[in-house]
């Protein structure tokens, strides 16, 4: 028969155990999609005229109605502004 010292060790020991493995389990699942999180990103595109040639040098404007800011880029035709703040 156990004496009660060692009961309560074996208790306390049990309940670690779950905390740990509790405390595991809600990180795997909460660390991984915050780590996703960015605060940049990108807009591609193909600037064109209307029989569908490419414009090189076309000037793009994107606005932020948030901040006023405006980001002013020009384009071989092909892209548009990688890496937005």
């Amino acid at each position: 028969m156990r004496n009660d010292s060692t009961s309560l060790r074996l208790a306390s020991r049990r309940l670690l155990c779950v905390y740990l493995t509790v405390l595991s389990f809600c990180l795997m699942l909460f660390v991984r999609p915050a780590l996703a999180q960015v605060d940049q990103g990108t807009i591609t595109g193909v600037v064109t005229d209307s029989s569908g040639k490419l414009i090189p040098g076309a000037k793009v404007t994107l606005h932020d109605v948030d901040t006023g800011l405006d980001l002013i880029d020009k384009t071989t035709g092909r892209e548009l502004t990688p890496s937005l703040p």
